[in-house]
């Protein structure tokens, strides 16, 4: 059985780097080209360009790069908490019954919870108080 899970284990682990290594799908820009161009005086603005950024984060390069930082280091978490839960599972699944083994994968698959948890809400906080210093 050890040995199975060995494998399945392995498996997994070998087709991780071709997971990291897809590549991207980018979608054409229809949007901007239409919301960009010049409109006589008095022409209403089209709907689809009623909620465009536009306003003071569009430009500022500070909420870019810490937007851009905050999205890098949550999904480092994220990541980092899911291989962390995994391993923790297989590690109880692999115990033999060995109550010490089984109380410290659970206290480190708890460990991971929370610190998705906490991602989580440092995220939401950071984008309010960025949030409320842009506007």
């Amino acid at each position: 059985m050890k040995r199975v899970i060995l494998t399945i284990m392995l498996g997994l682990i070998g087709l991780l780097p071709i997971s990291l290594w897809a590549s991207n799908a980018y979608a054409v820009d229809v949007i901007s080209p239409v919301c960009s161009t010049p409109r006589q005086p008095g022409s209403p603005v089209p709907t689809i360009c009623q909620g465009t950024d536009t306003g003071p984060t569009a430009k500022n390069p500070i909420y870019t790069v810490l937007t851009v930082v905050i999205d890098i280091l949550s999904a480092v978490v994220g990541v980092g908490s899911v291989i962390v839960i995994i391993v923790q599972g297989l590690r109880i699944v692999l115990s033999n019954g060995d109550s010490n083994t089984v109380e410290n994968a659970r206290n480190a698959i708890i460990y991971a919870c929370v610190g998705v948890i906490f991602a989580i809400f440092a995220q939401i906080f950071v984008a309010f108080v960025l949030d409320r210093f842009t506007t």
